[in-house]
């Protein structure tokens, strides 16, 4: 047995390109790895996202949707969302004044079940074609 693989090991020393593809390459393709992605979580900057949050009646989903926000949390206890809770009206004008970042609306279901058009119920979020 000792004998064979002595026999193999002299043939893989001979062959170059073989050698490189079983020896080198797997090194070279490591370094290129670690050098590649050394820093991937420490250049990234997380910031929370500001959010408006219409708030139309205090329903049971509204509560889970607060919770939700309260809760989601970035690395090291920082919150993910900042929600600003207000009527639609103001959620649309700080949306265009860019002071959040996005709406969160409530959409009630009956509405989208009757076929109202989608850009009827989130006129700021969908562009008119």
């Amino acid at each position: 047995m000792l004998q064979i693989m002595k026999y193999h090991f002299r043939i893989l020393l001979r062959n170059r390109e073989q050698m490189f593809w079983i020896l080198l390459f797997p090194i070279l393709l490591g370094i290129m790895f670690k050098v590649a992605f050394s820093n991937i979580s420490s250049s990234e900057i997380q910031k929370p996202v500001s959010i408006a949050v219409v708030e139309e009646n205090n329903s049971d989903a509204l509560k889970n949707i607060k919770t939700f926000l309260e809760k989601t949390e970035l690395k090291d206890g920082v919150a993910l969302f900042v929600p600003t809770y207000c009527t639609e009206e103001k959620a649309v004008s700080l949306l265009k004044d860019q002071t959040v970042d996005g709406i969160c609306i409530q959409m009630i279901l009956h509405l989208i079940q009757s076929h109202f058009p989608l850009r009827f119920l989130l006129p700021a979020l969908i562009p008119s074609a």
